[in-house]
This record gives structure tokens, C-alpha cells and sequence, in this order.
């Protein structure tokens, strides 16, 4: 039998045996962008400007933002006389697309109209907060000085939207750091009051909108201009109701925008100037107005033009004119008439004005040379108390009280 073979012992190894091997991850690419030629960069910030056509100065640069259809209207006019910071937003289509502005200066915010109700404008403004926000920032641009909403207080959009379009305004002023916080709102309105004629609802619409604005100032509104079309009805008693509407819409924003202009404007007689009408534009309820004067000779004449601009022509009734706590009285006339009319005599006036309003008041004078054959007075009167007369009124017809409750 072949012989066991027995194991032969192996020899023992002096060395360590080897580690393990571990695999390292290679470190990942560092991306290079200066190779990467595909990836526009966002460019740097451009401050954007969007440009007047007014042909002239002004003291401020107004962004407008008209609301529902009587608003729009006043939006439009504004543009028509060369303002280009100009956005209309309604609900309906149908009230918007008549308006001769730009496509892209309007906004849809519902569908079919809010029908005169106050609660479907506000809803309407609010589920369009970014919406609103976002046009502003086009059509505005960045650098203006304040924004003035306008918009009647009868109907739905207008009337609803308006407390919130406050708001949103406000807050598009902060992100642009166009305004100091707890100084001046720079937002203000211009809210027409119906006629008597537009009925119950109209009423009802107006007087609970012109409270809620009214509360508003003046932390977040000032100017609260108001416009009374029972008023201008009155002052143009026969015109078609396609006339009365361009009428009234002319005669508004005519007056605002020739404060405007004047105000930046030197004067050989009297300036009023662009800190006169701030002080004014800061002082909370506004209201304003023009007469022609039939006659200057005599030194009585300029007062008695003043009180029937404020008794007759100013664009609202029922206030109370002792409460105002500043104003702003234009002369303008051409260069004959100014040769023909005393100095001490305007001062009358000036100085009669001053009586009229509250005890320590304000009243900033300009007198300007211009080319209308009759002298023209326009007057603004600011910090005024509600005018309690007309609220009753539209109390009255909109069912909210009785005339003896009221």
C-alpha cells in the first residue's frame, strides 16, 4: 500500500498582510460658468420710467388706477390729456373694452360684471391682489410720485374695490420705498357721488363706500376727493347724457391736472407752488372748483367770484366750509385784466377766503398770466369734516335711514 503522504507545513509570511483595498469617490467637477454659454444671467436691476406726454411740467408724477366703469371713464380722460401711468381694471368686459387705452393698460377681474353689489368688487380685487400688483408694475414703472384711484361710488366694482385697491396701492408705494412710513399715504381717490336719478342701491352703495374711505384717512388716504354728479348735473342742466358724462369727466380732471401744472410753474405775480399743493393733497377730504368772474373792476368783485365758486361751483354740497384747515386760490388771467386789477382787492379776497375756513387756517394764493378772455378763479379747500348734508341724502334714498333719523 502506497505510504500516507502527511501534510507539508507552509511557511509563515514576516509580512503584515495587505490592507484592504477602499475605493475613494473621485471629487465631483467643479462647474466652470464661464463655460457654460447656454444660461442667460438675469441682468442687474434697471430702474423703470414710463414717460408723460403732457408737453409740459407738473409738480407730481401721478400714476392713475381707474375702477369699474365710471372710473375707467375718469382713467381715460386722464389720459387723453397726456397722462401715461394709466391702468383701468373692471369686471365686466363689456365696460372696460369701449375705453380707448392701450390693451395691455386694462384688467379683467371677473366675468361678468359684480352687478351693483359692493361685496363682489371687493372679492373681485381681492383674488386679483397679485394681478393688480403686477400691471401696476408695468405700466407704472418705478419712479412717479403717487397714485390717485378713481371711481364712482354707485356701482359694484368701483364702489367695492375701492377700500382695497387702497390697500394694494399702499403696498405697491412700501415695495418701491416711494413713500416714508407713517408720513404721507401718496395714495389718493377721487370718488364721484351719484345723481339723485341713479336710484336706491346707487345710494346705499355710495354712503356705505364713503364711509369706509372716510375712515381711511388719513393714514392711508389722502387726498379723499369727492365729486358730486347731482352737483354737475346741476351746473350743465341740458346736455345729452353722452355730453353730460364727457363733461363732467372733463371738468374733473381738467382742474386737477391745471393745479398740477400751475403749480409747477414760476409766476411774475404770485407762485403757488409744488409745496403749496402738497400741503393741500396731505390734508385729508378735498374738495375743488372753478368760476369764470363777469366782473373785476370793482374791489369787491374777487371776493364775490370766490364765494360763488364755493356756494355754487365747488363739486359738492352739504359741507361745512368752516371746518377746512387749508386752501388754494388760482387767478388766472390775461396780462390786461391783470394790469386793470388791484392788488389790495385780490388781497380781500385772498383774506376773505381765509375767513370762511377754521380758526389758524391756511391759504395758499397764486396769480398767473394766461389767455382766456374772462379771469378764471379755481379753488381747493382740504381738511374738511364730512359733508354731513349730502350724506343724509344719499341715507335718505338708499334706505338706510329716514330723512328725520338721519
Amino acid at each position: 500500500m502506497p505510504e500516507e503522504q502527511k501534510p507539508v507545513a507552509q511557511p509563515v509570511s514576516q509580512e503584515p498582510p495587505a490592507a484592504p483595498v477602499v475605493e475613494v469617490p473621485a471629487e465631483p467637477e467643479v462647474l466652470d460658468l464661464l463655460d457654460v454659454s447656454d444660461v442667460p444671467l438675469p441682468p442687474q436691476e434697471v430702474k423703470e420710467k414710463v414717460e408723460d406726454e403732457i408737453g409740459k411740467p407738473v409738480a407730481f408724477n401721478w400714476a392713475i388706477l381707474g375702477s369699474g366703469q365710471g372710473g375707467g371713464r375718469l382713467a381715460h380722460q386722464f389720459w387723453n390729456m397726456g397722462y401715461r401711468r394709466v391702468v383701468a381694471v373692471n369686471t365686466a368686459q363689456t365696460d372696460i373694452k369701449p375705453l380707448q387705452l392701450p390693451e395691455e393698460n386694462k384688467l379683467i377681474i371677473g366675468t361678468s360684471g359684480a352687478g351693483g353689489k359692493l361685496e363682489d368688487g371687493f372679492k373681485a380685487a381681492k383674488q386679483h391682489h397679485e394681478d393688480i400688483h403686477d400691471i401696476m408694475r408695468r405700466k407704472f414703472g418705478t419712479d412717479f410720485d403717487r397714485i390717485l384711484i378713481t371711481a364712482t361710488a354707485g356701482g359694484g366694482t368701483g364702489s367695492g374695490s375701492a377700500a382695497e385697491l387702497v390697500d394694494i396701492c399702499g403696498e405697491f408705494m412700501d415695495k418701491l420705498e416711494l413713500r416714508k412710513h407713517g408720513g404721507d399715504p401718496k395714495v389718493g381717490v377721487i370718488l364721484a357721488l351719484p345723481k339723485e336719478s341713479d336710484g336706491k342701491h346707487a345710494h346705499y352703495n355710495a354712503f356705505n363706500t364713503f364711509t369706509k374711505l372716510y375712515s381711511m384717512l388719513p393714514d392711508k388716504i389722502s387726498p379723499l376727493i369727492v365729486i358730486d354728479n347731482q352737483r354737475i348735473s346741476k351746473l350743465y342742466p341740458d346736455l345729452s347724457v353722452e355730453e353730460f358724462w364727457t363733461r363732467s369727466n372733463q371738468t374733473i380732471c381738467s382742474i386737477f391736472h391745471l393745479i398740477n401744472v400751475v403749480s409747477a410753474r414760476h409766476s411774475e405775480y404770485t407762485s403757488f407752488d409744488k409745496a403749496d399743493l402738497e400741503t393741500i393733497l396731505q390734508s385729508g377730504l378735498l374738495v375743488f372748483g372753478a368760476t369764470p368772474m363777469a366782473k373785476w373792476d370793482a374791489r369787491e368783485d374777487m371776493g364775490v367770484a370766490i364765494r360763488d365758486n364755493l356756494k355754487r361751483n365747488v363739486l359738492v354740497g352739504g359741507l361745512d366750509l368752516s371746518s377746512g384747515s387749508v386752501a388754494g386760490c388760482v387767478l388766472v388771467a390775461n396780462k390786461d385784466v391783470l394790469r386793470s386789477v388791484k392788488q389790495d382787492a385780490l388781497d380781500d379776497g385772498f383774506s376773505m377766503l381765509g375767513r370762511m375756513l377754521s380758526s389758524g387756517s391756511a391759504v395758499h394764493r397764486g396769480i398767473y398770466a394766461g389767455n382766456n378772455p374772462r379771469p378764471v378763479v379755481y379753488t381747493m379747500i382740504g381738511g374738511l369734516a364730512a359733508p354731513v348734508e349730502r350724506l343724509r341724502v344719499l341715507q335718505r334714498i338708499g334706505g338706510i335711514a329716514d330723512w328725520d333719523d338721519a
